[in-house]
């Protein structure tokens, strides 16, 4: 499934599947399919849940309710062209993959990996909120603005950067001990370093760090 027009999930002529701006589909898109929201477009993301198998952004998602999209093994794509808009405190779930290659501008809604374990997070991108429900590897350059939460282990791949913005400690399992990963506490407050082993660890704030009660690191501390 492709965009045709700017409009609403669950509108049938919102959709192609032939291709971007192709003829309008004859349903919205279900839990077997692969969507792409093209460039130009925004579409509002009122399906509550709205469902796909994969879910690539070159366009705009909108949320202005708090609803949740769910996103199958497939995973979830955001292009440099792509965003998540709106102020609503909606969820976009995934048991796939997560590549994020743009600064998102919405500063309420929350990412969230599940179920599935031995996903990974690549790509150079900024998130407000990450919730780490399933076994994660970051393998590229995440930054989270404001919370990283969850019930499983987010483990930092040997390129692996992230940048961690929130004023509370990380609320995951963070495993950063791989040689040549770093983890950067950068918030310009008061900020706690979560207890981990860390490789490089460092922090770009102008505020005060609170140490964690355990904390190794294994090569820099800057």
């Amino acid at each position: 499934y492709s965009r045709v027009s700017s409009g609403n999930w669950n509108t049938a002529s919102s959709w192609s599947t032939v291709a971007c701006n192709g003829a309008a589909a004859a349903s919205v898109p279900g839990a077997g399919d692969n969507v792409i929201i093209c460039c130009g477009h925004t579409i509002v993301m009122n399906g509550n849940p709205g469902e796909c198998l994969s879910l690539t952004l070159s366009g705009s998602a909108s949320f202005s309710s708090a609803y949740t999209t769910n996103v199958g093994t497939g995973g979830i794509t955001i292009n440099a062209s792509g965003n998540i808009i709106g102020s609503a405190n909606g969820f976009l779930t995934t048991t796939g993959n997560f590549i994020n290659n743009r600064t998102l501008t919405t500063t309420s809604f929350t990412i969230v990996l599940q179920t599935t374990g031995g996903q990974t997070i690549s790509g150079t991108g900024s998130v407000a909120k990450l919730t780490i429900n399933a076994n994660t590897t970051n393998n590229g350059t995440l930054t989270v603005r404001s919370a990283l939460t969850g019930s499983a282990t987010l483990t930092q791949g040997a390129a692996g950067i992230l940048n961690y913005a929130g004023t509370a400690a990380i609320g995951c399992t963070l495993e950063a001990s791989a040689a040549g990963n770093t983890v950067n506490y950068s918030v310009k407050s008061t900020q706690t370093i979560s207890s981990a082993t860390y490789y490089n660890l460092t922090y770009s704030n102008a505020g005060v760090s609170t140490l964690g009660c355990n904390i190794t690191v294994n090569n820099n501390y800057i």
